[in-house]
């Protein structure tokens, strides 16, 4: 090669070594920047999210208790009651379970106030308040929610029916039964039923019942052809009961209607669809839904002396009644209780419509 040749090619490797060995930062052009500029965030999507489940501002649960599941019978919202840890074997049989099993027997005193009840076996029964009973001279609502311990007593009751009284001589059977699909009256009977009023204000109830579904006799209301939404509603509805469910709350337009709640989740599921149905009968009939939301505080009175042991099958003590009471929240709170002191195996909560 050539040595003007050689040395210029050295000349040049020589200027790119001493360019890369340089501590100066490579000269910047005005090219355009790939990098993008900062843009703000895109707004958040937008959530429908629903408002706590809460109840109502005059109305709390106790401590140990909390909302669970929400369902809706028209315009009315079925809330679950939940409670953690709830005793789940009930020392007791619902009133259908021992009936269907020959363990409870009713039949007629003769007055229309009243029914006889032998319970047989071990275990006690508990039967609610607004039970329909089907049968004897006249269908009957139960008065209040009692537990029946074992032997013969009297249950309060009130007639279901406007007319029908057979008359001695007829071919009459003087027992009753309970049917399931007709089980519990709607809240409006239930809460008349609930207050120990006369037999006049039950009456009135029942009409507006019977009307609504243009049915003769209170248990030929749920057969009604406008009563097909009910068995749907049940149905639906029993999505909300679960593992620690004790009760419901019912309410409309925000205000609470009524609570049902129970000692043990176990005793809360065999009832459960019973009670539904009894708040889907009432959403049915929407006419008569319309609520009063009037607060009359009145005194609380006396705790009931507890019920004396049976000794003989004749004794016909009557059982121990609820234990009522309308507080300063407007509430009239009933509580159904083996003796004074137990913890109460059925509370139920009605708004006041005095």
């Amino acid at each position: 090669m050539p040595a003007h040749r050689y040395c210029a090619t050295l000349g040049v490797m020589l200027a790119v070594l001493l360019a890369g060995c340089s501590d100066r930062a490579p000269t910047q052009t005005n090219a355009p920047s790939t990098t993008a500029p900062p843009q703000e965030p895109p707004p958040a999507p937008v959530v429908d999210v629903p408002a706590p489940i809460t109840a109502s501002s005059d109305f709390e649960l106790p401590d140990d208790h909390f909302f669970g599941g929400i369902t809706h019978m028209d315009d009315l919202e079925v809330r679950a009651v939940n409670r953690y840890w709830a005793g789940p074997a009930p020392d007791m049989l619902p009133l259908a379970e021992a009936m269907d099993h020959g363990l409870c027997i009713l039949t007629e005193t003769g007055r229309h106030d009243s029914l006889m009840v032998n319970v047989r076996g071990k275990l006690p029964v508990l039967v609610l308040a607004g039970d329909l009973l089907i049968g004897g001279r006249q269908d009957r609502f139960v008065a209040s929610s009692v537990v029946l311990e074992p032997g013969t007593t009297i249950l309060r009751v009130f007639c279901a029916e406007h007319e029908r009284w057979t008359p001695d001589g007829e071919d009459l059977d003087m027992h009753f039964t309970y049917d399931v699909r007709r089980p519990q009256a709607d809240l409006i009977t239930k809460e008349t039923i609930r207050a120990q009023r006369k037999q006049a204000d039950v009456n009135g109830a029942v009409s507006l019942a019977t009307t609504a579904l243009n049915a003769p006799t209170y248990r030929q209301a749920y057969d009604a052809p406008q009563a097909g939404p009910i068995t749907r509603m049940v149905k639906r509805a029993g999505a909300i009961v679960g593992a620690f469910t004790i009760g419901f709350a019912v309410y409309r337009d925000d205000e609470l209607i009524a609570v049902d709640m129970f000692e043990s989740t176990l005793l809360l599921q065999q009832i459960s669809a019973r009670l539904l149905r009894s708040y889907a009968m009432t959403a049915v009939y929407g006419e008569i839904t319309e609520w009063e939301f009037e607060s009359k505080p009145v005194p609380q009175p006396e705790p009931t002396p507890p019920r004396p042991e049976p000794s003989i099958p004749e004794n016909f003590e009557p059982p121990p009644p609820e234990l009522p009471g309308i507080t300063d929240d407007g509430f009239a709170r009933f509580e159904c209780r083996r003796q004074p002191n137990d913890k109460p195996v059925h509370t139920g909560i009605f708004r006041n419509r005095q």
